[in-house]
């Protein structure tokens, strides 16, 4: 069979899609129906009759080797095909491209790492060709206080712009990643993410939308206050404003009225319509390592047991020193290893992985011969002012300290310690000699807390140091330290003082507050030691100790050194402390623990860095694979729905979901995703040519009529999942994390199962936690030559520009196949003479559209990716109308697209197509000469790689663009690229094409890492991303001057035998990279009906 015969002679857009898009390495068609169906027979059959489709991503990437290598030789040979997939796998042969379309990425947490770290997850998901969504509610709001030199952060906005221009930088085979953020309905920083979209500048490279919650949409309802309120976990300050929430619902659709977004997801009905809604596991993607019962966890209040922190949500340390929360649970027994140190043992599920020495992962299993990773770091936040404190009692001169004769305190700070100086910034103090200052005040304060009065032999712990708190007294010991406190080589922290009872009260302090057990002090007799200045007699002193290694990591975590270069003295200690691995051995099964760290899912067990036994929460469709049903298959010749033949597609397809799921498994981009899908087995198989099936049946969209046989189509598919689901768990077991009773509880599933397959869950469970979801098919749609998803058909044809000969446009029109067809079966001459049933997005009541996505929802357990178009006319008051009525019919989500509005992005069916003025147009072909009589302009633009200088010359007459030469300075850039851009960018001048044109291509260049780079370091490039988008915008800059400076403020002057300048293009109707025909919006994603292109599959 060619793909001719499969999709139809007369379908050049179909066979083009195919050929771009899905055809790897000239295979022919037989060669890509066996690729792309992995050998299964059914899957095969159900292709080749249009009735179902994998997503795109599954047919360009699925088993993406050399068919003939792969299928002619091996499977001739015997050979099974799983077989030679794993050994693809194994060898590295595959290229890293996943099946997935997209992916949840764990939600960044407040803290700068957790930032960068999500940034980084983004560029490798999107290097693997999935597409991305994060949640940006866990941020800190705009002007939240921050413990470093910015005082105030930004807020979780300004981050959008990091995560937007990773999305730019990654290609993905000639098309940049996809993107959603979004953000909290209840966050503070709510009004300027709305509006953040206003500045086309900003976030280009992402869409957002909000997450609405029912208690928000209650409060537009009834015109009630709404509170916005944030409470930032490091430093306890809680930000809060309280709003009008209608007005903020307005300003919201206003937002769409003009850009299109934000998108509202409605949050309460997302967790609670699927099988999981009642499943609290789902919050954590389990995975299989834990530890034993004795082991212990650090917290902040010491090492507890996994045993003592069962069924508890303490407070830890991770990896980078932050407080983050965590949950513990016994996760049933199973078998473990005994990891052997040489002085310690760790008990623990053979694969759990341990951070070694060189910062790599490696499972309990294979730790023989390595070093574990010791816990080096700490970001407690302090009491500043206890620490000055702290200090002072260090080194600080007390023995005036009730003097009235002297006002301040004089305090030593050492060559060493200049960091010192950073602590008393904020104070007045004057430079008394070059080791000590004279700080202003602080002598109450001091007095009132009970500071010794004596010399440092005999000076004692303040008076009232037991009543403080567990912070002021760690912070005073963080200063003490830092003023009395070394790092000693042997592996000791050590803390010297001459006052005994001092040195006593220490440790005592040290083991009741601080959990540190190991502490001992040695006493240094009187000596005579000699300085450069003569010999000196050094008293009695004592040394106190902490010498255990558990002991030196809660030290770390709870007090630890204010100057740096202590801090890096002790983590090299730490380092070289014996961390050596020497064997590990078989051990018992027995009840395990299982911990949660949702910052960097790194902790602290037994004074080691570890993996967390669980990942961060991730929603429905955190990771979709996708597949389609073409319903527009299943209507008979008499017009009624083939339901039999449909429930066998579903059950066809659920099972080729799951085989292509198994297969990809190692392709996901990060651990976090492979543990999901593994534990999760999410699926997500939807449908299209929802439009086309309605009227091959003769039913006009949105009517009762067909609201009625959606639904029944809709339940059909759902129960037809879950039972394929149930029967596949009876032959491969249900997914790991099956919770029987939290599916039997599920709304959704009581709806959509029937009788028959809730007796097969019962007895068998399910093998998927996730079975439906609708996502936008535009280029499968348009290949097939169908609706997509469960959109209206967007209009009954579209208009198309041919290029004649002598170079004049003209323009025809393309009848939607579905149109075509009834127009050539029927021999209708106008698409003005379809019945009535032929309805277009443009003439749909939006009331008839949401009632038709309300419809499915009810079947669909995941999402609907869905756009309603609006005609221009269409009111900001029809906007809130659309939404509230989208929330109250139990929608998930939902965007508008309203025809012409500010952002552009839609194909317009408007009879009003402006024809290019082309009667004095240059003829195709015709370059005209650029004599001396011109005017010159010059830039100098400040690119990625250093200067770069920009000349132009105009037209005296006209202005026009004719001649531009690029050279650069000693350091910018390649030289024979610039010569041969200018020259290109000449010629199309000459040629005829206008200056906005040119400029347009060279805009769509895209990011220079090296632009961006430097853009972020030195803050001096001229405007731009890159070399090309620079120049554009300096081309622009001087034509506007030169128009100016001759006077043109219309650009339309016309000369003889000069081209005409083609106007700026002033609609917002943006054209498609490919082909350069208009775009159109249809399921959340722009579409080329011309040539097929499509932003998302």
């Amino acid at each position: 069979m060619t793909v001719q015969e499969w999709l139809g002679e007369e379908n050049t857009l179909g066979i083009d899609i195919w050929e771009k898009k899905y055809r790897n390495n000239n295979e022919s068609f037989d060669e890509w129906l066996l690729r792309v169906s992995g050998g299964d027979k059914d899957i095969e059959k159900l292709i080749v009759e249009k009735k179902f489709l994998f997503g795109g991503r599954i047919l360009s990437n699925r088993n993406a080797l050399d068919p003939l290598r792969i299928y002619k030789r091996d499977l001739m040979h015997g050979a099974d095909v799983n077989t030679c997939l794993e050994k693809a796998y194994s060898d590295n042969k595959y290229p890293k491209t996943t099946y997935s379309n997209c992916y949840v990425i764990s939600p960044p947490e407040d803290s700068i790492e957790s930032i960068f770290d999500c940034a980084t997850k983004l560029a490798r998901t999107y290097s693997y060709g999935g597409g991305c969504g994060i949640d940006i509610s866990k941020l800190a709001p705009r002007g939240s206080i921050v413990r470093n030199s910015a005082k105030t952060t930004t807020g979780s906005v300004s981050f959008m712009d990091l995560y937007s221009l990773i999305t730019g930088l990654i290609c993905q085979q000639g098309r940049r990643g996809a993107l959603m953020i979004s953000l909290s309905c209840e966050h503070p920083d709510l009004e300027e993410f709305i509006n953040i979209k206003s500045d086309l500048e900003r976030v280009t490279k992402a869409n957002i939308s909000i997450r609405i919650t029912d208690k928000f949409m209650v409060a537009v309802k009834n015109r009630q206050p709404f509170t916005l309120s944030f409470t930032r976990e490091a430093t306890g300050e809680t930000i809060t404003k309280e709003i009008d929430a209608y007005e903020f619902f307005h300003k919201i659709c206003v937002a769409n009225w003009d850009y299109a977004e934000p998108g509202m997801l409605f949050w309460d009905r997302i967790e609670n319509w699927n099988l999981l809604s009642c499943d609290d596991a789902f919050h954590y993607s389990g995975t299989n390592p834990c530890f034993s019962g004795k082991m212990r966890l650090l917290t902040t209040v010491g090492y507890k047991t996994f045993e003592e922190l069962c069924g508890t949500e303490p407070f830890i340390y991770n990896v980078n020193g932050n407080i983050v929360k965590s949950k513990v649970w016994c996760s049933g027994s199973k078998k473990t290893v005994k990891i052997k140190l040489a002085k310690d043992e760790i008990i623990c599920t053979p694969d759990h992985r341990f951070m070694t020495i060189d910062g790599e992962e490696c499972m309990a299993k294979d730790l023989k011969g390595k070093y574990i990773m010791p816990y080096t770091k700490s970001n407690k936040s302090f009491d500043e002012f206890f620490v000055k404190c702290g200090f002072i009692q260090g080194d600080g001169q007390l023995k005036r300290l009730d003097s009235k004769d002297h006002g301040g305190i004089e305090v030593n700070i050492g060559k060493k310690d200049t960091d010192i100086y950073d602590l008393f910034a904020n104070e007045k103090f004057t430079i008394k000699s070059e080791r000590s200052i004279y700080l202003d005040g602080y002598k109450k304060e001091l007095l009132r807390l009970g500071f010794s009065k004596t010399n440092l032999p005999d000076r004692e712990f303040p008076d009232t140091y037991d009543s403080w708190t567990h912070n002021q007294k760690a912070s005073f010991l963080h200063g003490c330290y830092s003023a009395n406190g070394s790092v000693i080589k042997n592996g000791r922290v050590l803390y010297k003082t001459t006052c005994k009872k001092f040195a006593e009260k220490l440790s005592q302090t040290l083991f009741e507050d601080f959990d540190i057990h190991g502490v001992y002090i040695t006493t240094n007799k009187p000596r005579k030691i000699k300085f450069p200045n003569g010999e000196y007699e050094c008293r009695e002193s004592y040394d106190v100790n902490i010498g255990q290694y558990k002991d030196i990591t809660k030290f770390i975590a709870e007090i630890n050194f204010y100057q740096q270069y202590k801090r890096e003295q002790l983590e090299i200690m730490m380092k070289n402390r014996p961390s050596y691995v020497y064997n590990v051995e078989p051990y018992e099964e027995i009840k395990v623990y299982d911990f949660i760290e949702p910052e960097r899912h790194w902790g602290i067990v037994e004074g080691y860095v570890v993996h967390n036994c669980a990942e961060e929460p991730l929603p429905a469709g955190g990771s979709c694979l996708l597949g389609s049903i073409n319903l527009s298959e299943f209507v008979t010749p008499n017009k009624t729905f083939d339901f039999e033949d449909f429930r066998s597609t579903v059950s066809i397809a659920i099972k080729g979901l799951n085989g292509v799921l198994d297969e990809g498994l190692p392709l996901h981009p990060l651990q976090e995703q492979r543990d999901s899908v593994r534990d999760w087995r999410q699926v997500g198989l939807g449908i299209m040519g929802l439009a086309d099936c309605l009227i091959k049946m003769g039913i006009r969209y949105g009517s009762s009529e067909a609201l009625h046989t959606c639904d029944m189509i809709g339940h059909a598919m759902a129960d037809e999942a879950i039972k394929t689901s149930a029967l596949l768990a009876k032959e491969y077991g249900p997914y790991p994390m099956y919770n029987p009773i939290a599916i039997e509880q599920s709304a959704y599933f009581t709806k959509n199962a029937l009788g028959y397959t809730k007796e097969l869950v019962k007895k068998y469970g399910l093998h998927n936690s996730q079975l439906l979801t609708i996502a936008p098919t535009g280029s499968t749609g348009s290949m097939l030559g169908i609706s997509g998803g469960i959109e209206p058909i967007f209009a009954n044809y579209y208009t198309r520009k041919t290029e004649s000969l002598h170079g004049c446009d003209k323009y025809y029109k393309v009848y939607t196949p579905i149109v075509q067809r009834y127009m050539s079966e029927h021999g209708l001459k106008d698409d003005t003479e379809l019945p009535k049933y032929f309805i277009t997005a443009q003439h749909l009541n939006y009331k008839e559209r949401i009632d038709t996505q309300a419809i499915w929802q009810k079947h669909i357990d995941a999402s609907i990716s869905s756009t309603v178009n609006v005609p221009n006319s269409f009111t900001i008051e029809e906007v809130e109308a659309l939404y509230m009525r989208a929330w109250e019919k139990g929608l998930k989500g939902v965007t508008i697209y309203r025809d012409g509005c500010k952002r552009g992005g839609i194909l317009t069916t408007d009879k009003n197509t402006q024809e290019d003025n082309t009667s004095n147009q240059l003829e195709r072909g015709m370059i005209i000469k650029a004599d001396d009589n011109c005017i010159g302009k010059k830039r100098t633009i400040i690119t990625g790689c250093g200067t770069l200088h920009c000349e132009a010359f105009f037209d005296p007459d006209t202005g026009e663009l004719l001649e531009t030469y690029f050279s650069k300075g000693s350091t910018g850039g390649c030289h024979n690229f610039m010569i041969g851009l200018s020259r290109m960018i000449s010629l199309a001048a000459r040629g005829g094409i206008d200056v906005y044109s040119i400029v347009d291509q060279l805009q769509s260049s895209g990011t220079c890492p090296s632009y961006a780079v430097r853009k972020a370091t030195k803050h001096d490039t001229s405007k731009g991303s890159s070399c090309p988008v620079a120049i554009g915008n300096a081309l622009i800059a001087m034509y506007k001057e030169m128009k100016n400076d001759i006077g043109d403020d219309d650009e339309s002057l016309k000369t003889e035998n000069k081209p005409v300048k083609i106007k700026e293009n002033k609609s917002n109707k943006p054209k498609c990279p490919e082909c350069g025909e208009e775009l159109f919006f249809e399921g959340g994603c722009n579409i080329c009906k011309s040539c097929g292109w499509s932003k998302c599959d």
